[in-house]
């Protein structure tokens, strides 16, 4: 938290997820938050990613004392994080330009999140042959990266492509065949053509930022991992 006059607090949630700060009269604060690879639960145990949400507040022309509430969502990690879908044309791997809007949000994802590493998975359905839809996957997988990277300037220590083809289907070809309707079918199918991203590590540390950077983002940390 930072408050107008210049001071800066910070504090860790305890197991229930709350935070506390005394404020100061006629000063207005911003409050943030930040995730680590220590933010885990008994049911997220690989940890939640932090957003850019931000609380405003002022006590400027309170005449008597009051609490502020500030609530904020943090986003469980699993293991294919998904984002709005990317599209590409029909057995390419070139963006289509409304994909580039999907990967802004996953550039902004890594902006509120800086210290992950991540992996882009592309995926396809199982039409086609294995070794055409390997490598049409990779390429697609890399066209995500090379966006992120040239237009977006993420490092690309920060990411990695991989594209798994039709290895790992979301819906079996003998789920799909059972579909009533050719509709129905190519609904199935385009389930299994997915982009998605999954975390690497949370231990990036960008070597171009200050040394002695200042902290003013609150850590919240959830419960602790069990033993």
């Amino acid at each position: 938290m930072q408050g107008s006059d210049g001071t800066i607090n910070d504090a860790t949630t305890g197991n229930e997820g709350s935070y506390a700060f005394k404020l100061k009269e006629n000063v207005s604060y911003t409050v943030t938050i930040e995730t680590s690879k220590q933010t885990v639960s008994s049911t997220y145990k690989d940890g939640y990613l932090a957003s850019k949400d931000m609380g405003a507040l002022t006590t400027a022309g309170e005449k008597e004392s009051k609490d502020f509430m500030k609530d904020f969502e943090v986003v469980p990690v699993e293991k294919e994080i998904r984002f709005p879908a990317v599209l590409y044309d029909l057995g390419k791997a070139d963006l289509r330009p409304e994909s580039k809007d999907s990967l802004n949000f996953l550039y902004q994802t890594l902006v509120d999140n800086p210290t992950i590493i991540i992996q882009l998975s592309a995926h396809t359905d199982s039409r086609g042959s294995d070794p055409k839809n390997l490598v049409l996957s990779q390429a697609r997988a890399q066209s995500c990266v090379d966006y992120l990277a040239n237009e977006k300037k993420i490092p690309l220590a920060r990411m990695s492509a991989k594209g798994y083809g039709e290895t790992r289907l979301l819906v079996k070809d003998d789920v799909i065949n059972k579909a009533k309707t050719k509709e129905e079918k190519e609904a199935l199918h385009a389930k299994n053509r997915r982009t998605v991203f999954g975390i690497v590590s949370w231990d990036y540390n960008d070597p171009n930022a200050p040394k002695t950077a200042p902290t003013n983002k609150p850590k919240v940390s959830g419960e602790e991992e069990e033993e």
